[in-house]
């Protein structure tokens, strides 16, 4: 839906005030169109993944990652897995060299009325409806930038969303290590 820029990222050259986002979603595909694609979207039930990033001070840039599945379930929840990041390095920073102050994995519980307004937003602009339940797992500091993704890659349920947004970024799988 919504491309990465991954002009930035290289060089850690998103600045002050600037923001990039990327929105990823799985279609209804047959099988023969993609087996693995037919398997998240029918077996797993997953549909997005949104990412946006954000600095808001020369020595301060956030970013939130969220994956969605479908909001009709029967159960009358949708649980979204939510990634969210933050660290003090400025721009120009080598991104080999990018600490990030913290990261956050977190399950993100929509009901009611908030998931469907949830779902029908994107992180495209930042703020989106809040979770009516929200649980942390896992609060890690002090971690190279570069280890967002493997986080990404145990955490998150499809490997299609974030293998389309990791190509986008063009970024080496050896540049994803933990």
């Amino acid at each position: 839906m919504v491309p990465a820029n991954p002009r930035w990222l290289s060089d850690f050259s998103l600045r002050k005030n600037m923001k990039d986002c990327a929105v990823y979603q799985l279609l209804k595909r047959a099988p023969k169109e993609g087996v693995r694609e037919y398997w998240e979207y029918n077996v797993k039930h997953l549909r997005r993944l949104e990412v946006h990033v954000q600095r808001r001070d020369e020595n301060y840039l956030s970013m939130l990652i969220e994956e969605l599945p479908r909001e009709d379930d029967p159960n009358g929840l949708m649980i979204g897995r939510c990634i969210h990041l933050d660290t003090r390095d400025p721009v120009g920073t080598p991104l080999s060299e990018v600490t990030m102050q913290h990261l956050d994995l977190a399950i993100n519980v929509y009901e009611g009325d908030d998931r469907r307004k949830r779902f029908e937003q994107t992180l495209k602009q930042g703020k989106v409806q809040d979770a009516t339940y929200r649980t942390h797992l896992l609060r890690i500091e002090g971690t190279p930038f570069v280890s967002l993704f493997g986080f990404c890659e145990m955490f998150f349920g499809s490997k299609v969303l974030f293998s389309e947004w990791i190509t986008e970024l063009y970024l080496p799988r050896a540049d994803m290590k933990l």
